[in-house]
Order: structure tokens, then C-alpha cells, then sequence
């Protein structure tokens, strides 16, 4: 299993559940019931720093999670990468 950041594993028993973010998500056992729940409201997912959506995983059965998202990452990183504009960038063909 690839993921990005810390990987954990939780170990759910009968009938023990967990809610995470659906995008720090990477696998479950087929054991696993799997559910989505949708964010209360537009105002939560989008002030609440949430996405739209939360996994309910099920027990009993294993889970593994990413701590870094990719979406997360791609945020993090653009700080560091610079992408000429576009006027930049039509300028350098020209030259």
C-alpha cells in the first residue's frame, strides 16, 4: 500500500466504527462495512477546513490511513513551485 505521510492501521472490533476523511483513506478489509456521510452543510465543508464527505468504516476488520492526503500535499507544495504567468510565459517563446 502507497500512500503519503505517516500510514496507520486501526484495528476495528465487531461493531466498532470509525469516521475519517474520505481522502485519508487508503484501504480496509473486506470484512470492513463501508459507508459515506455527507457534511452537515456548505457552510461546514467549506469554513470547516472538511471535505464534502466522511468515510464510516465498520468493524471488525483492519483500516489503513494516510495522515498527508495527495490533495493536501499538492497544497503544501505549491508554495515552492513557481508557474510563470502567462504573459511570462508567451514572452519566453518569442524571444
Amino acid at each position: 500500500i502507497y500512500g503519503v505521510g505517516f500510514i496507520s492501521t486501526l484495528q476495528l472490533k465487531p461493531g466498532e466504527q470509525v469516521v475519517v476523511e474520505a481522502e485519508s483513506l487508503l484501504a480496509f478489509e473486506k470484512t470492513v462495512g463501508f459507508d459515506v456521510e455527507y457534511v452537515g452543510s456548505c457552510l461546514a465543508c467549506c469554513c470547516g477546513g472538511m471535505g464534502p464527505t466522511y468515510s464510516v468504516l465498520t468493524g471488525p476488520g483492519t483500516v489503513f490511513l494516510q495522515s498527508l492526503p495527495i490533495n493536501k500535499l499538492a497544497r503544501a507544495l505549491n508554495q515552492y513551485v513557481s508557474v510563470p504567468s502567462r504573459e511570462n510565459a508567451n514572452n519566453s517563446y518569442n524571444e
